[in-house]
């Protein structure tokens, strides 16, 4: 008997054949509480929580949909080092269950901040840094940086509103003369 009501997602038996009575015979789904499974790199391990929002998009779909982080596992696996958690969809969505899904999980929040394209940030031995135009000239500066898996990523030291930032900085020198390319 099974506990639940669901759909049959596969059948490890044929009709007739003798089964022990531990052995798993169908494999069932609740398609009417898909959940989003996923892990997490270890590095993220500590900040990730129950509460946390996440945006959920449906590959072949456009749409934007809310979700919550519902499951976080205690244990962090030592073969891959990945975190095993669970995202619940706020509404409900009918999916195929095995459908990739994009998930962005929203760590924190600020009202204020300072991000930079990946693409600007050079790291220099130990160090961040990136490329400010002043007046005619490239200007390095050391940074600070919250580093996540993201196109942008926040800086928390080194540059303030207002910086002309280079985005491609790769060849470029301290004092080095550049020109604004105007659109």
């Amino acid at each position: 008997m099974s506990p639940m009501t669901g759909t049959v997602m596969t059948r490890d038996a044929e009709p007739g054949q003798v089964v022990d009575g531990v052995a798993e015979v169908f494999t069932i789904a609740d398609s009417g509480a898909l959940v989003i499974e996923a892990n997490i790199d270890e590095t993220y391990a500590t900040w990730i929580k129950t509460v946390l929002s996440a945006q959920l998009q449906l590959i072949g779909d456009t749409a934007i949909l809310p979700g919550k982080v519902s499951y976080v596992a205690p244990l962090v696996d030592p073969d891959t080092g990945g975190l095993s958690i669970r995202i619940s969809m706020d509404t409900q969505r009918a999916a195929p269950v095995g459908l990739t899904v994009t998930a962005n999980i929203e760590m924190d929040t600020k009202a204020a901040g300072i991000t930079a394209p990946r693409s600007a940030i050079l790291t220099d031995t130990d160090q961040s840094v990136v490329f400010v135009v002043v007046g005619d000239e490239a200007s390095r500066r050391v940074v600070t940086v919250i580093l996540w898996p993201a196109v942008r990523l926040e800086m928390t030291d080194g540059l303030v509103a207002g910086d002309l930032l280079i985005v491609d900085p790769k060849g470029l020198t301290d004092g080095q003369t550049v020109k604004i390319a105007t659109p």
